[in-house]
């Protein structure tokens, strides 16, 4: 009895020293660095065409099965078709090992590091799933009856199952764009209302009893939705909490936060990576930051815990999507109740009670139109660069500080720090040449000194999903939220299908169509300009860049589009840069014909490499010292054409298929070139 003692009371002394957290600190830095860092993970697979494994998750989503796989190693397979499986299926795979592609725009979300801290190095391309047995794990059943019994509706799989996977992509954005988007992620308030449920419904069981079933009840559900960092640390917190609670130990919310996190990244150190552990420790620890500022208006405190949640959680933000919605304290006011209080309870009984979904339902479509409703007041929207993890850390240390010393000084130091961090994009004395990674399509930049001119030359286009979404985000990333003229160089779908996008998420002043009659894209484009009082015209002669000089070389109209492209030679920093469009060798005679061209220091090369364009007289002529070839993997054009390769040959070649997007940064008439290869 006098040893149990003495236990707890050393136990109480380490737990309530703060030199015990510092010490734990720096040992798991230590750790994260080791084992996620310098200890390096490669895929055992090879050249395998079959796979077998037991299935772990899946999502189905546009008639594709996206399959997580464990075998000898985690694997994640794609099949082109829906598959019927269950979670636990025992499965037979056959297929082809396929390259992971990392983010080959600058700035955007990296796939391949994502799934590298999940612990997954292989992708698998399906063509045959055998499923072999089904799992008899009885947890297994219920969790496939969990999933089978939600999946047909978006947001009980959200509020129940933590997928938002089947979510619709806009609707989604919506929610980023007014800062709730943290209301689709299973967190620690749905968890701690799972927790008040059941605290109520199990009054009659004695204490222990009760802590028990609540404690396998948590990590049942914490396997439901695959032990994500923000379920484990609401779990993980409450079996601390109950712990401490049979014991005189006392500690600080703020030391059992940092209990939790230690757990965590002891469970696994890749956690420290996910965007949910940072979201979930960041936003925690803000809400207690407010304890001492808290008020008895209800309201009110939703508003100072949203400004708080804001402070801690802003580079992660920002790193994310590089802008901050002040009308998230409208938001978070209107919606943290009705998610919270009504909709979030709701679901759970529509679960219960399925002849319930009509009426969940209605209420989740309300909260859609509200939510789509307070988007369109974009005016509190604020653009942040991208900042770098010496500003974040210096953040949080004056965050801290202001919380610790309680200094209104320090609050002004962070919004200038903000402030800096803004301004420092703008102090740039280069002009960038950027050729974006677009897939089979266009998509190029020219930015001036200062961010004073920018033009988007094209802006891609693929019928099945949106590829400007990251050229968008990489303008954000370094502080340009406005495009001067967005040049276009002819009609197809491939150069400007993405246009609506840029100019429905970007400020656009001007647009430039070719010569000729407009096609249905067009068409359509030119009626949403005028809807936007966005000028508009076909003379791309009227670009301007600081001190820059630019010439529209193609200007008759041809019966093939592409032989109509608008030619740009832009001359800048003692540098001429052509931009060819899909323009073939018609309208190459032709500009030979017209013009006398100098020697080209960076081409875009027509029609992504095709032999139709880049005859050897043009090429000759105008001696290109660096080629550039947008172009889309494994394209069904076999672009580019061996023949053009040749003609080429005296140039230095680039190809967004191989090198990812190519930057040229010109400064002093000297180039640096930076690539972001696959």
């Amino acid at each position: 009895m006098e040893y149990h003692k003495v236990y707890l009371t050393r136990l109480k002394t380490i737990l309530q020293s703060n030199l015990f957290y510092l010490i734990i600190t720096f040992v798991l830095i230590g750790y994260v660095i080791l084992f996620t860092k310098v200890i390096k993970y490669t895929s055992v697979y090879d050249d395998e065409t079959e796979f077998t494994g037991v299935v772990s998750r899946y999502i189905q989503k546009d008639g594709n099965t996206t399959i997580y796989l464990d075998s000898k190693q985690k694997i994640i397979v794609s099949i082109y078709e829906n598959v019927d499986i269950n979670v636990g299926d025992k499965v037979k795979i056959t297929g082809k090992v396929s390259d992971i592609l990392p983010n080959t725009i600058p700035n955007t979300f990296n796939y391949k590091k994502y799934l590298y801290n999940n612990h997954i190095y292989t992708k698998v391309v399906g063509d045959k799933i055998t499923i072999m047995s089904h799992s008899t794990n009885p947890l297994t059943k219920i969790k496939n009856l969990v999933i089978n019994r939600c999946k047909n509706n978006t947001y009980l799989m959200l509020f129940i199952c933590g997928d938002k996977t089947g979510m619709d992509t806009s609707i989604y954005n919506n929610f980023k764009k007014c800062g709730i988007a943290h209301l689709l992620a299973i967190s620690g308030m749905h968890v701690s209302i799972f927790i008040l449920i059941l605290n109520k419904l199990l009054f009659f069981l004695n204490k222990n009893l009760k802590n028990i079933i609540m404690i396998l009840f948590l990590i049942f559900y914490s396997y439901l939705v695959n032990f994500t960092p923000s379920i484990l640390r609401v779990v993980i917190s409450f079996i601390i909490g109950v712990i401490l609670s049979y014991s005189s130990i006392r500690i600080s919310p703020v030391k059992k936060l940092l209990l939790t996190a230690f757990i965590i990244i002891l469970i696994d150190p890749f956690n420290v990576y996910s965007t949910s552990f940072q979201y979930s420790f960041s936003a925690s620890l803000g809400v207690i930051s407010t304890q001492n500022h808290q008020k008895k208006n209800y309201l009110l405190n939703i508003i100072i815990i949203s400004f708080y949640t804001l402070l801690f959680t802003l580079p992660i933000t920002v790193n994310l999507n590089y802008e901050c919605n002040l009308i998230l304290f409208i938001s978070n006011l209107l919606f943290i109740p009705y998610v919270s209080l009504f909709l979030y309870p709701l679901g759970l009984l529509t679960f219960i009670f399925p002849f319930l979904s009509n009426i969940f339902s209605f209420f989740t479509s309300l909260m859609e139109k509200g939510i789509a409703m307070i988007n369109k007041i974009d005016i509190f929207i604020i653009n942040i660069p991208k900042m770098p993890i010496y500003i974040i850390v210096l953040f949080y240390i004056l965050l801290l500080s202001f919380l610790f010393y309680n200094k209104k000084q320090l609050l002004y130091m962070l919004i200038s720090l903000v402030i800096l961090v803004k301004v420092g994009a703008f102090l740039d004395f280069n002009d960038y040449v950027i050729f974006f990674d677009v897939g089979q399509g266009d998509c190029a930049a020219i930015i001036s000194k200062f961010h004073k001119d920018v033009v988007l030359i094209d802006t891609g286009g693929l019928r099945n999903y949106t590829v400007s979404d990251n050229v968008i985000l990489y303008f954000k990333s370094i502080g340009i939220t406005k495009i001067d003229t967005l040049l276009l160089t002819h009609g197809d779908y491939d150069h400007m299908g993405d246009a609506e996008n840029v100019i429905n998420n970007m400020k656009v002043k001007k647009v430039i169509l070719n010569k000729g009659n407009n096609n249905d894209l067009e068409n359509s484009l030119i009626d949403l300009l005028n809807k936007k009082h966005i000028e508009y015209s076909h003379d791309a002669s009227t670009i301007e860049i600081e001190n820059a000089s630019v010439y529209s070389l193609n200007n008759g109209v041809y019966k093939d589009e592409n032989n109509s492209s608008n030619v740009l030679l832009i001359q800048m920093d003692n540098k001429n840069l052509l931009f060819m469009g899909d323009a073939e060798k018609e309208a190459e005679e032709n500009i030979l014909a017209n013009y006398d061209l100098p020697k080209i220091d960076i081409l875009k090369v027509g029609h992504h490499g095709s032999n139709t364009s880049s005859s050897k007289d043009f090429i000759n002529k105008i001696e290109p010292g660096y080629a550039i070839i947008s172009v889309g993997r494994n394209n069904r054009y076999h672009h580019p054409n061996k023949e053009v390769l040749d003609t080429l040959r005296g140039s230095v070649i680039y190809r967004t298929d191989q090198d990812g997007s190519v930057i040229f940064k010109i400064k002093d008439d000297n180039f640096t070139i930076m690539t972001y290869a696959t």
